[in-house]
């Protein structure tokens, strides 16, 4: 069974050799070959990619959001250099 991690690198890599492929086979000028470029193609996989991301993402925010609003940070006081040091 593949993780929410694993799918995104696939499909990650999947899209840039579309998009080299289809670069690299096109005539057009950068600029028109960008403008029109084909849509991806769309699986399966990606529902559940954006279903195990949306899960994933909805446990960090709640993570967060179960966290102490006071957190102590160790703070640094800095004094002001004096007229006449380090001259």
């Amino acid at each position: 069974m593949t993780d929410a991690k694993d799918l995104i690198r696939i499909d990650i890599m999947e899209q840039g050799r579309e998009r080299r492929r289809y670069f690299k086979q096109s005539n057009l000028p950068t600029k028109e070959a960008f403008a029109n470029k084909p849509a991806g193609k769309t699986y399966r996989r990606d529902r559940v990619l954006h279903r195990l991301m949306r899960l994933n993402m909805s446990r960090a925010v709640r993570q967060v959001s179960e966290r102490p609003y006071h957190i102590p940070i160790k703070t640094v006081v800095v004094e002001p250099a004096k007229q006449g040091e380090g001259q």
